[in-house]
């Protein structure tokens, strides 16, 4: 009888935690953000006579949402040209990761960053400014630039530092493994490691403390914490996005096509989780639009008769010849005769 019962709680324990599980996928589905994946498209042109003469040219592609188009300035907060840098670019960066971790996603150790969470690698070391040409979205709106010098550089990278509307953070390395993911905004990183908190039952029942497990720990660095205290506790897990970094040949003559994935909120696509107090509320609205009708024809008809009362009548008697019988029974009511009688008197 004893092992019935264990394998009877075992059961039950796996049914609650596919419940639970298919739960939270229904809440992520309800509240998650709708988003459009859009690229940036940049041409690049560059000459090589008498100096260097860069131009870009963008446009943003699949704009058919969100009304409006959409330009570079909207898209890019900040652009920098620099010449003979040390800069890896994106693409050499990534396949080193890649390389590194047998082509995993994501790297198991952790990357030299500054006091800005950037890591190492992004940054350019003896750079003179007549090497370095930069572009702010606070010189104005553009699609289209040029960079002209008399120097003869060796490489060329252009630094795009994109816009973060929905302010998506880089998780650090830990917090990334733990959760499955390494970039996504704050308010998500706390919700999924809530999740991942009443998964593995680390809150008591009667308290909202949280017992910190051997991993949370590592990340987090405490023994317990309530829950308001987890939004503070990731902020050291959040790091800016990295620049993106392209290598343009200096080859006279050359052109280069390249687009920049980005997404962008979906502003005609509004996700609503209906409660049924919203229920509630959309059937009252509709009560009463439904009685505001009513009231507007009332006054339509009252209108129609005070302004000629016997043509009125007469329409609404011989309207329907079929129903006259049951519409003249009204006008057979000593009371309806007598006030008829009186307004029709007063009109002479």
């Amino acid at each position: 009888m004893s092992t019935l019962y264990d394998r009877l709680q075992s059961i039950e324990k796996e049914i609650d935690r596919l419940c639970l599980g298919r739960k939270l996928n229904i809440e992520a589905e309800y509240l998650k953000r709708i988003k459009c994946k859009k690229f940036l498209r940049c041409y690049v042109r560059v000459g090589m006579k008498r100096g260097v003469f860069i131009r870009l040219d963008s446009r943003v592609i699949n704009d058919y949402k969100n009304g409006g188009e959409m330009k570079f300035s909207d898209v890019v907060k900040r652009l920098c040209i620099v010449f003979d840098s040390n800069l890896p670019s994106t693409t050499d960066i990534h396949a080193k990761l890649s390389s590194e971790t047998g082509g995993r996603d994501g790297a198991t150790e952790e990357i030299p960053r500054d006091d800005w969470g950037r890591s190492d690698s992004m940054h350019a070391k003896d750079v003179s400014m007549e090497d370095f040409f930069e572009w702010t979205k606070h010189s104005g709106d553009t699609e289209a630039l040029e960079v002209s010098s008399d120097r003869t550089p060796s490489n060329i990278k252009l630094i795009f530092d994109l816009e973060n509307p929905r302010e998506i953070f880089r998780l650090s390395t830990k917090l990334g493994n733990l959760l499955m993911r390494y970039t996504d905004t704050k308010p998500n990183v706390v919700t999924h490691l809530w999740r991942y908190v009443n998964k593995n039952g680390l809150m008591s029942i009667d308290s909202d403390v949280v017992e910190c497990n051997p991993l949370l720990k590592d990340i987090l660095g405490v023994d317990r914490f309530s829950f308001p205290e987890l939004p503070g506790l990731v902020v050291p897990h959040l790091c800016p996005l990295d620049y993106l970094v392209v290598d343009i040949p200096p080859i006279d003559g050359h052109t280069e096509i390249f687009d920049i994935p980005f997404e962008w909120d979906d502003l005609y696509q509004c996700p609503t989780l209906y409660t049924k107090r919203i229920h509630a509320l959309d059937r009252k609205v509709e009560s009463l639009k439904q009685l505001l009708k009513r009231c507007e024809e009332r006054e339509n008809v009252l209108n129609e008769f005070e302004k000629d009362p016997v043509a009125f009548i007469n329409r609404w008697i011989c309207i329907d010849m079929s129903d006259a019988c049951h519409r003249a029974s009204l006008f057979r009511n000593k009371d309806v005769q007598e006030k008829v009688f009186e307004l029709l008197k007063k009109l002479e």
